[in-house]
């Protein structure tokens, strides 16, 4: 019961840390999204030092929190569900690499862009804008690509 509760509490102060640092937000994004001081990586923590299922589950909540306490953008349960729930969760793939050495970086660089690739899909219009290969100042991002499909 002991080692359970001291699980349970580490998961609980490194989601707390997490959340702390995602209100250190260095800049925000138009579409959604900012870029903060590392809050990932305390999320990543009881995946790695706990294992796979801690990580999950404690992901799992920190999507939850914050989804509904840190400006929720979500329009359907769907979206809810893809751009919170699994993408926060896959946070808790970092305990795959607990036991190798430098387990905790190849965590964490395996996890956070996982937690950006489930997100992208939800996001018609950064997707549309990326694709097209345009700014909407009209500048041209990709010229390459803007003369393929100028023809």
């Amino acid at each position: 019961m002991k080692q359970s509760t001291e699980k349970l509490a580490f998961s609980g102060v490194c989601i707390a840390l997490s959340m702390v640092l995602e209100w250190l937000r260095y800049f925000s994004l138009p579409m959604g999204g900012s870029v903060t001081a590392c809050s990932m990586l305390f999320a990543t923590l009881p995946g790695f030092f706990f294992g796979t299922g801690y990580g999950l589950l404690s992901g799992f909540a920190y999507g939850l929190i914050i989804s509904f306490f840190l400006k929720p953008e979500f329009y359907s349960p769907a979206q809810f569900v893809v751009d919170y729930i699994f993408a926060f969760s896959a946070l808790g793939l970092s305990g795959l690499f607990s036991r190798k050495k430098h387990g905790l970086y190849i965590g964490y660089i395996v996890a956070s862009p996982w937690t950006f690739l489930l997100r992208l899909p939800v996001r018609p219009a950064l997707l549309r804008r990326v694709c097209s290969g345009r700014h909407e100042s009209g500048m041209v991002l990709f010229p390459l690509q803007h003369q393929l499909y100028q023809y």
